[in-house]
């Protein structure tokens, strides 16, 4: 009696076509959960492939600084050390943006960085200063200085260019 019943409602349910329809729903989920997990693993794959190259690179980078000859200081270990060692002193700075002006402001409406002419006078007077105390310092003869570009900001210098 039980075993008939079973019987009538499975077959019941498999001619109705729900059943078919309920498998290809479950199907078709399974289906997506694989592709997310297929997903992930290329992700995950992709990011040991990138960390691999990282890492190779910083190990051929460093094999081939080991790989070179060592270079001795001139005039000793230290440039302090030999007052008959001829040598001079560089000074480098860059990225001047002289002529750029912003500010930027805080939720409270307070300066947190300000940047403009003035301000920029005001760090190479300071620059200039701490330099000349330095050179008394360490009894400086020979001083090299570079600016390492940007000494004009662009949008100043298209500025200059058009009214000049």
């Amino acid at each position: 009696m039980y075993a008939k019943k079973y019987y009538e409602d499975v077959f019941a349910l498999q001619q109705s076509g729900e059943y078919a329809d309920d498998i290809k729903f479950h199907k078709r989920e399974l289906e997506k959960e694989r592709k997310k997990l297929q997903t992930e693993k290329l992700e995950y794959n992709q990011w040991l492939r990138e960390e691999a190259r990282d890492e190779m690179l910083m190990e051929r980078i460093t094999d081939a600084v080991h790989a070179l000859p060592r270079l001795d200081p001139p005039c000793g270990r230290s440039l302090k050390a030999s007052k008959a060692c001829d040598y001079a002193w560089i000074l480098t700075f860059g990225d001047a943006h002289y002529g750029a002006e912003f500010e930027i402001r805080g939720l409270y409406d307070e300066i947190i960085n300000a940047y403009n002419p003035e301000i920029f006078e005001q760090r190479m007077e300071d620059l200039l200063a701490r330099t000349i105390d330095i050179i008394k310092k360490e009894k400086i003869t020979d001083l090299y200085v570079f600016d390492l570009g940007d000494q004009i900001d662009p949008f100043t210098a298209v500025f200059i260019q058009k009214f000049s």
